[in-house]
């Protein structure tokens, strides 16, 4: 129903979700909706449990959001391949001036990782850096779905 609300609201400015707890099912379902939300400029899904899977899903659908200034995905249990394909997806929007993706499962690889995609001219775009990342989850609290 949310995604359908996004889909039908091209002037759609800022979009809060913050503190949900939509999984990667409900990520996937609003990231496929984003392209849809071309005037969209904040886009806040910190704190969801997105995952990997939703973190994939969402830097594959904002690559054409070219008044997006602010996306954060903080909090989300997010390791380094998703955290990689979100920067990659930042790198090449103009006007992002926030990413906040802190408090993710990236390790000390993944930080590097991360932080290689955006490229030094975008590293400054991370706000408010990615210190409290908290490492790589053991086996027991991995990319559980749901």
């Amino acid at each position: 129903a949310l995604a359908d609300c996004i889909k039908h609201s091209p002037n759609l400015k800022i979009l809060n979700l913050n503190d949900n707890i939509m999984t990667p099912r409900g990520a996937i379902a609003i990231a496929e909706v984003l392209p849809s939300a071309t005037m969209l400029e904040v886009l806040n899904i910190g704190d969801c449990l997105v995952k990997s899977k939703g973190a994939l899903a969402v830097a594959e659908n904002i690559k054409g959001l070219t008044k997006l200034k602010e996306l954060i995905l903080s909090y989300n249990e997010i390791q380094s391949d998703g955290g990689e394909a979100i920067a990659k997806a930042c790198a090449k929007l103009g006007a992002l001036t926030t990413l906040d993706l802190d408090g993710n499962h990236f390790g000390d690889d993944g930080k590097t990782k991360v932080s290689d995609a955006l490229g030094v001219a975008k590293l400054s775009l991370l706000k408010p850096g990615l210190d409290n990342d908290e490492g790589i989850p053991s086996d027991d609290e991995g990319e559980a779905e749901e």
